[in-house]
């Protein structure tokens, strides 16, 4: 009987399949908690999630009547990517967000496992790298933009070796379509376009094929998101955007670079401590080694240097880019680039910093004689990587519940308990009018609740909308905005937050839960403008106590439910304000 070896290609697919099979493994508590999973809300239920329900059912239109006016623009609900409205078209909110999710973090480890793999040729530590590089803290609605970039590399990557181009030109597309232009896009577009000149002066042939990579990505861009390009470029509507006041940042220079380059940002975590001394103990190896470190691939060392300049960059940029100095650039410039955020170039970092993790293991293992000595580097590297990237990410947190270890987390939810179906089906079916025949407004409640319910809402979150509509708007909080600096500041100097904002409650916290000790004693709103706005209920996570305010609004009833950490009292707005109107 003969033994017969293991191929490369089975042994490679066998570990890539082991990879797969942990990530299951560690995103399953979370599918199985279903509805009751917690997700942070911040930047997700409370707006994106919206954003692609709104855009999925308005396909083919041009507004979004269910927010702020009939006439409202649909680009001021532009989502992340474009992909999940597909998502959100064919399925219900939940599952769409749910199969994003998934899709997300299951693209996040097949882009950096093949990445590692192209890179250093290891199977074992291109799937190390990339099970940790898919339980990153990371916003699924932001689609790939920040957990996908390991594939793009890897497409640029099979067109620099001379590989088949149709790969790369798929996914180079998919990507455009799976990412956000204005988040991260621009970034991936200017480097590619860099790359493809840079090559084309060094007389490589691989320029014309990555030329067409970033034409690909350019056009795939531009055609997903001409509303917005159209909207911000053509539309005679003057955008609340032109009164957002920039600031710069409150830290040093040298603060704000050492922090960005050793922690990151949370809207695109990287988690990479570990990763960030490890790379400083791989470089100073490859410096102390001299001639020596030839044994390691020109690719591996060209990555190792590379990237580790371009994380010093971007944390520079990032630094200067928010000083006081060139703030005054900022405001000269105005329009457009004034408010857009160039700075969001750091949306690449998670990427960085884990191909470094990974070609940084793969030196360590090619360097260093003796297999058990450095296998025990590499382990011992991963498992502090690991740790500290489980400890912080979303994962965790569901593998707790599932486990009953935790009930609620500060700034998270469940999909069920934000969004309270039940309990908004029982205020519509009092009510007991088409939901498009009035309009609603929140106090002490996320305005994407009720519009998550079908309610049209006079206020919500919007990142691009009429500044007309913004003045109109602070008429009804003005009072209110002038006795609370804060809320002032955060209302006329920004603005996407059209919300009712009360001096009585916490700056920034739209969500009062029950027993919060929070009270509405002085609520002073203009309930006329309200009513011309179209207003005609108010959902009050609180009482209003205030008698002056019983003048122009009557209690209905207060809803409320087990399931739900937050009550609603539901007020009329008198028809005496409207016909006084």
């Amino acid at each position: 009987m003969t033994n017969k070896k293991i191929s490369p290609k089975a042994l490679s697919l066998f570990v890539f399949l082991i990879g797969f099979v942990a990530v299951i493994g560690l995103y399953l508590p979370t599918v199985l908690l279903g509805e009751n999973a917690l997700i942070p809300y911040d930047d997700q239920l409370d707006g994106e999630v919206l954003a692609y329900m709104m855009n999925a059912k308005h396909l083919f239109g041009g507004t979004v009547p269910e927010l702020f006016s009939e006439s409202n623009s649909i680009s001021s609900l532009t989502p992340p990517a474009f992909f999940p409205v597909l998502l959100y078209k064919v399925f219900s909110p939940f599952a769409a967000f749910m199969i994003n999710y998934l899709l997300v973090a299951f693209t996040a480890y097949v882009g950096m496992y093949l990445c590692i793999k192209e890179i250093t040729g290891n199977d074992f530590i291109a799937c190390i790298t990339a099970v940790i590089f898919s339980i990153l803290p990371f916003y699924s609605v932001y689609g790939l933009s920040v957990m996908g970039q390991p594939l793009v590399l890897y497409a640029f990557l099979l067109l620099i070796n001379n590989k088949k181009a149709w790969p790369a030109y798929v996914i180079t597309a998919f990507f455009a379509m799976y990412s956000s232009l204005v988040l991260v896009g621009f970034a991936d577009v200017a480097i590619l376009g860099a790359a493809a000149v840079v090559l084309l002066i060094m007389k490589k042939p691989q320029w014309k094929k990555v030329a067409i990579m970033t034409g690909i990505l350019t056009v795939v861009y531009l055609a997903v998101n001409y509303r917005l390009i159209a909207d911000v470029f053509l539309s005679t509507v003057v955008s609340h955007k032109t009164e957002i006041a920039i600031t710069a940042s409150s830290s040093t220079v040298a603060d704000s670079f050492w922090n960005l380059l050793k922690n990151g940002q949370f809207h695109a975590a990287s988690v990479h401590i570990y990763v960030y001394y490890f790379t400083l103990i791989v470089l100073g190896i490859m410096i102390a080694a001299g001639k020596s470190i030839k044994k390691v691939s020109s690719r591996s060392r060209f990555i190792m240097y590379g990237f580790s300049a371009a994380a010093v960059l971007i944390a520079a940029a990032y630094a200067v880019y928010h000083s006081t100095k060139f703030l005054s650039v900022r405001r000269l410039l105005g329009g457009v680039l004034k408010s857009f955020q160039v700075d969001r170039v750091y949306w690449l970092y998670p990427m960085i910093w884990f191909v470094l993790l990974g070609v940084g293991l793969y030196v360590v293992y090619s360097f260093f004689e003796g297999k058990i000595g450095k296998t025990l580097m590499c382990v011992l590297v991963s498992v502090l990587v690991f740790n500290s990237v489980y400890t912080g990410s979303n994962i965790r947190i569901n593998n707790l519940k599932s486990e009953g270890k935790v009930g609620s987390v500060y700034r998270w939810s469940s999909w069920k308990e934000f969004y309270a179906e039940d309990m908004f089906s029982e205020i519509r079916d009092y009510i007991g009018k088409d939901q498009s025949e009035y309009r609603v407004a929140s106090v002490g409640l996320y305005p994407s609740i009720a519009l998550y319910n079908g309610f049209y809402c006079i206020d919500g979150y919007s990142n691009n909308y009429d500044v007309e509509y913004k003045h109109k708007f602070r008429e009804i909080i003005g009072d209110e905005l002038e006795r609370n600096e804060k809320n002032r500041s955060y209302y006329d100097e920004w603005g996407n937050r059209c919300y009712i904002l009360s001096s009585e409650l916490p700056c920034r916290e739209y969500l009062i839960t029950k027993g919060s000790g929070y009270h509405l004693k002085e609520l002073s709103l203009d309930y006329s403008v309200m009513r011309e706005l179209g207003c005609e209920y108010i959902f009050s996570a609180l009482p209003i106590e205030n008698e002056s305010a019983f003048d122009y609004i009557e209690f209905c009833k207060r809803f409320e439910s087990e399931d739900c950490k937050y009550e609603v009292y539901l007020y009329k707005i008198s028809d005496s304000v409207a016909d006084a109107g």
